[in-house]
């Protein structure tokens, strides 16, 4: 099973198994182990997401995903960051498969080791230049993804009248492939329902409020909440928000737009003009920061 816990509550290698992982991850393990179970964990939650373990180092492994997952929404809280409630911590134990050690797993373990992760990240990310969320990239760069807020433009041809198609949002885990999860922003209002989520549901919409105060038409659509549902869009809509692109990145806002918006610039039809044989004019189509198209001539 590779680790183990102790009677005493520590993580520790498990050598009968050991030696069925591959060398480099087997290195890894017994040399963060040797440290401390919070180093321990602090790998496994990092730099060993998608390595191959078995069962008991992915229960493990779950743990400590469970913590960056919450640090991700809330890093000004490392240091003091709450356990999960009493009921899931009980979830956790009573579905705990086969371990070594096993019969020493309690919710009290648990939330030890929970405090001793939280107080070893404090530690580590307390001295980085970038904080905790230069640390968090340092350590594994997906863990910056949980906790933001996308907005996604996509086409829908088959509709002329709605060409378009809206949708906002959140990233709220990271799957066992190490990629981030997207849920509509709108499950967010659910998702942190609860007292103690308070803080994080505010830290979410943060950027979108900084957007909206940069951006007349995501104030409109925050105003009404019609930012936390499904929209169809027309053309003009669509526009309205591509020109205020820049806006919403530099509040935090991630956006992700058609193949043909490249570089935060939309494609550029062109006509040319032949008299004679000869090129005359070449006519491009531009967009101004007006919102508005104009017809630029260039000999």
């Amino acid at each position: 099973m590779a680790i183990q816990l102790t009677p005493h509550g520590h993580l520790v290698p498990y050598a009968a198994e050991l030696a069925l992982l591959p060398d480099a991850v087997a290195r890894d393990l017994t040399a963060r182990a040797a440290q401390s179970s919070a180093d321990l964990l602090s790998w496994l939650g990092t730099r060993a997401l998608t390595q191959p373990l078995p069962t008991a180092g992915v229960f493990w492994r779950e743990w400590a995903r469970t913590y960056f997952a919450r640090l991700s929404r809330e890093p000004a809280r490392v240091g003091s960051l709450p356990v999960p409630d009493p009921g899931e911590v009980a979830e956790r134990v009573l579905g705990a498969p086969p371990l070594p050690g096993g019969e020493y797993l309690t919710p009290d373990v648990l939330t030890r080791l929970w405090a001793e992760l939280d107080a070893r990240v404090l530690l580590a990310a307390g001295g980085h230049a970038g904080g905790v969320g230069g640390w968090l990239h340092e350590q594994n760069p997906v863990w910056n993804q949980v906790g933001r807020v996308m907005f996604h433009l996509a086409e829908n041809k088959r509709d002329p009248a709605w060409p378009f198609a809206f949708l906002a949002t959140y990233t709220h885990r990271i799957s066992d492939q190490a990629r981030p999860q997207h849920l509509p922003l709108g499950r967010a209002l659910q998702e942190y329902a609860g007292g103690n989520q308070r803080s994080a549901l505010v830290a979410l919409l943060a950027p979108v409020e900084r957007g909206a105060a940069r951006s007349p038409f995501l104030r409109e659509r925050v105003d009404s909440q019609r930012i936390f549902q499904p929209q169809r869009w027309t053309p003009r809509e669509a526009h309205r928000f591509l020109s205020e692109v820049s806006a919403l990145e530099d509040s935090g806002v991630q956006v992700r737009l058609p193949d043909w918006w490249r570089g935060g610039r939309p494609d550029r039809p062109t006509v040319s003009v032949t008299v004679g044989g000869r090129p005359a004019w070449v006519w491009t189509l531009c967009w101004t920061s007006s919102s508005r198209s104009r017809w630029a001539a260039n000999p």
